[in-house]
């Protein structure tokens, strides 16, 4: 192993351990808590957080295998790329199945008010498998853009990364503003039926706020991978921020589910 590459190791395991470790306090919270628990969005989260620790261990994980491996510099540090990579698209894949969740949840009146009861155990089968293949699907796509220049500039490793980032944010950004115009379809309706009563009583908005928070830190975040890489810096910083992202997207949802 490379001394550079040794030393983007150590720097990103002392980077990375505060954040993971606020993320696993989150994580114990969520878990900790029967409401939390056994609520749709609250194993979303926990999910979401569980997958970006584990992207953690695993990168932790690669300083000793790199360590006895005789591959080279170059072949690790793309091994290295490829696994951020996975697990950045694995967070943003799980913002999308938070997405999809409130836009599900939404969709209609009778789901809206009657609360229909559904099973929950099946839909999060489904939405892990809806992560692992978007998210090898846009790593795939991300080497695959990159490798076209050998090797790839800093525009080329944006483009590479920003094209299946930008392609999830879009469909985020589509189910939010569908699940609202349902809302306000829904409220139209339910005022009508009950004479001009407020809908705002009766229905639970702290997964559209939720999400609304989420995708604005999301695209922040986004603005600042962009920058981080283009003024070529450590990976030790890019795993720093992605962390850090799934620590505020913790943050958001403890905070709002504890308010109400």
């Amino acid at each position: 192993m490379g001394a550079e590459i040794l030393i983007d190791y150590v720097i990103s395991t002392a980077a990375m351990s505060i954040p993971a470790f606020f993320l696993v306090v989150i994580l114990s919270k969520i878990l900790s808590s029967p409401e939390k628990r056994n609520s749709m969005m609250g194993r979303l989260v926990a999910c979401q957080s569980a997958m970006v620790v584990i992207g953690f261990l695993c990168v932790l994980l690669m300083i000793p295998i790199f360590l006895l491996s005789s591959a080279s510099q170059r072949t690790q540090r793309m091994v290295l790329v490829a696994a951020i990579e996975f697990f950045y698209f694995s967070s943003l894949a799980w913002l999308n199945v938070l997405c999809l969740e409130t836009f599900y949840n939404f969709r209609g009146f009778k789901y809206m008010v009657i609360n229909l009861a559904e099973s929950k155990g099946k839909r999060l089968l489904i939405y892990v498998i809806h992560t692992t293949l978007v998210s090898v699907i846009c790593t795939f796509l991300a080497e695959l853009i990159q490798k076209a220049e050998d090797p790839p500039t800093r525009g080329m490793v944006i483009v590479g990364n920003g094209v299946p980032a930008l392609i999830i944010s879009f469909c985020n950004g589509f189910l939010f503003v569908s699940t609202l115009k349902n809302l306000l379809t829904t409220r139209s309706e339910y005022e009508e039926l009950q004479n001009g009563k407020s809908l705002n009583g009766v229905l639970q908005l702290t997964p559209i706020n939720m999400i609304k928070w989420m995708i604005c830190v999301s695209e922040v975040s986004v603005i600042i991978l962009i920058l981080a890489i283009m003024l070529d810096t450590s990976l030790a910083l890019i795993l720093f921020l992605i962390l850090m992202r799934q620590f505020f997207w913790g943050v958001i949802y403890l905070c709002l589910t504890n308010k109400n």
